[in-house]
């Protein structure tokens, strides 16, 4: 693998370098350098979206490592990611929405135009993901459809309905679907296969178990742990016994604030 990711990265430096030639070629001098180089790097995008969209795309499953289509094609994919990734060319087209989508979508996402997500949120697997209109993925955010387990490799798909709001620093794990409006707060942990029905909310810092089922409008309190294979009905709240609209609890105790001090005016001293 390493050889083929090498043998790769010669081919697009070749290909961009004759990019570069050509246009200095054509126009002599510092504009033909400047718009050399970006010829050369949009040449190199390109031919990575290009590769992305011929390759046949992986289909969830188990798979046994090294063995297989759907487990090459899987590595294929996430070499050329690799290219794509590398400096200026990474930086580039996570800076730009447009790029971004085109190299998602060749990627095999099915990805909503509307769908918005920080430039330095991370799909590990686009082929796998499913984003509604108006989902959004937050800073530094990191959506994996695939874990290896001893020597089989387990692709699921991850499925944002519309509106989905995925908060700072979350983690995704394969299998979740994550209903519309739901919104899942900073520093979250979300296990495999878990589930998030419409406008539930996840406090911050909350961390899912496997198979877990959250109902619709639910309510999970900052800094929970939900055991694996719960299942939190609609309109239900975690943990069980927490009030409806009981408030959050404080990230440490404010120490108690000291009584006013209050003085009275002395007599003045009699005239004399």
């Amino acid at each position: 693998m390493d050889l083929l990711w090498a043998t790769g990265l010669l081919g697009l430096g070749w290909l961009s370098a004759s990019v570069l030639l050509a246009v200095m070629h054509a126009m002599p001098g510092a504009p033909g350098l400047a718009l050399g180089v970006a010829a050369a790097i949009l040449t190199w995008i390109l031919a990575c979206v290009v590769l992305l969209a011929v390759l046949p795309k992986p289909r969830p499953g188990t798979y046994r490592l090294l063995r297989g289509r759907d487990f090459y094609m899987w590595v294929f994919a996430f070499i050329v990611r690799r290219w794509i990734d590398l400096p200026p060319m990474g930086l580039l087209y996570r800076q730009s929405g447009v790029l971004r989508f085109l190299v998602l979508r060749a990627a095999g996402a099915k990805l909503a135009f509307t769908a918005q997500m920080s430039s330095d949120a991370d799909v590990l697997d686009p082929a796998l993901l499913t984003m509604g209109a108006g989902a959004m993925l937050g800073s530094r955010v990191t959506v994996a459809g695939h874990f290896i387990v001893g020597d089989r490799l387990v692709l699921a798909p991850v499925v944002l309905h519309p509106g989905a709001q995925i908060a700072i620093d979350v983690i995704i794990a394969p299998g979740v679907t994550i209903g519309r409006n739901a919104l899942v707060e900073g520093r979250s942990n979300v296990g495999p296969d878990v589930v998030i029905g419409d406008d539930a909310v996840i406090g911050i810092g909350v961390t899912l178990g496997r198979a877990v089922i959250v109902g619709q409008r639910a309510r999970i309190r900052v800094a929970s742990v939900v055991p694996a294979r719960t299942q939190i009905p609609d309109d239900g709240r975690w943990p069980p016994d927490a009030a409806p609209d009981a408030p959050l609890p404080p990230a440490s105790p404010s120490p108690a604030a000291p009584p006013p001090v209050t003085s009275s005016p002395s007599p003045m001293p009699p005239s004399t």
